[in-house]
């Protein structure tokens, strides 16, 4: 586990795949976008998000039966037009 300031992060490695559990409520708000296919997903572009918009994350499910998404974050007001790491909000997903 890690020890973070806000508290305590699990993680387990089996092979090369690392899992992370942390609480969802460590990281900020969200306006959530869902989109019917990661085709329409990849039609986003930053510069056209609403510059006023905090935390955007807009996301569509590749296998929904594995529980696979496709996501992309987007914090314009944060001086952040893109990150696609999306770790808290992945997180709260």
């Amino acid at each position: 586990h890690l020890r973070v300031p806000a508290g305590i992060v699990r993680v387990a490695r089996a092979g090369d795949e690392v899992r992370v559990t942390a609480d969802p409520d460590w990281g900020p708000e969200f306006t959530w976008q869902e989109h019917p296919t990661a085709d329409a997903l990849r039609g986003l572009v930053a510069h056209a998000v609403d510059p006023w918009v905090d935390h955007l994350y807009a996301w569509a499910w590749t296998d929904e039966a594995a529980g696979e998404v496709r996501a992309r974050m987007f914090a314009p007001a944060l001086g952040v037009p893109e990150d696609e790491a999306t770790g808290s909000a992945a997180l709260r997903l």
